[in-house]
């Protein structure tokens, strides 16, 4: 962005079978996915100081589905089983080490998962699997950058900033989708033991011991705009 610019942020709300996601974007691209156990004003709050820190002059959020139609469509045909891939620009705010985690965490396949280690090592840190964590933990855009597909050693869960009841959907809808073979799992509040709202404090490395950050993941905060999906094959899966 140009130095001291007024960054409009449009906002708008998706209905799903999770409830209510809120989704936050500027003419560059996508911000934020919210989901409903998320604190939005908590997340708007961090948002605009991650704005301001990399250049705008302020912030003015506006109620405004029309500029966020295209990601609005992909998550509507995601949550029916008719997309397994996101072609959306994304303006990623958060340090160089937190970007490359959600750069490889779009690279895990529809229908997949990869464990904390796994997602460690294809980032060239294999020693940093609790930072790997912490970085999920801090992902601002779920759903469409899926760290839901990142789970423990053993197949444990581990954590998810929208609550382990989302994450769990989540998965089972891509098993059901991608399988072609079972129902799609009901709307989550139909489920047995629905969401719980999310902590103020979540521990979401598989540990459950936060790492203490290495220098490069405390650098000041870099703006990348790169769509999901793009010429650097990211993208797996199809849409119909």
């Amino acid at each position: 962005m140009d130095a001291r610019d007024i960054v409009k942020v449009a906002t708008a709300t998706c209905s799903t079978p999770l409830g209510p996601v809120r989704l936050y974007g500027e003419a560059r691209g996508l911000l934020a996915v919210v989901l409903p156990a998320q604190r939005c004003m908590e997340i708007e709050q961090r948002m605009v100081e991650r704005l301001v820190r990399v250049g705008a002059a302020g912030v003015v959020l506006k109620e405004d589905p029309q500029l966020l139609a295209e990601a609005l469509r992909q998550l509507e045909e995601y949550f029916t089983g008719r997309r397994w891939c996101f072609d959306l620009p994304l303006v990623l705010l958060g340090t160089p080490f937190q970007e490359s985690v959600w750069r490889a965490v779009t690279e895990i396949p529809f229908g997949a998962t990869w464990t904390y280690q796994q997602l460690a090592e294809r980032i060239g840190r294999p020693e940093a699997v609790r930072a790997v964590g912490a970085a999920l933990g801090a992902n601002p855009i779920p759903i469409v950058v899926p760290c839901h597909r990142v789970i423990g050693a053993r197949g444990a869960l581990c954590g998810y900033a929208g609550g382990l009841a989302v994450k769990e959907w989540l998965l089972a809808h891509e098993r059901a989708v991608s399988s072609r073979c079972v129902p799609l799992p009901p709307a989550l509040d139909a489920l047995e033991g629905a969401v719980q709202r999310a902590s103020t404090t979540l521990s979401l490395d598989p540990l459950g011991v936060p790492e203490e950050p290495d220098e490069d993941e405390t650098s000041e905060e870099a703006t990348d705009v790169r769509p999901v999906g793009d010429s650097s094959g990211v993208c797996r899966g199809h849409t119909e």
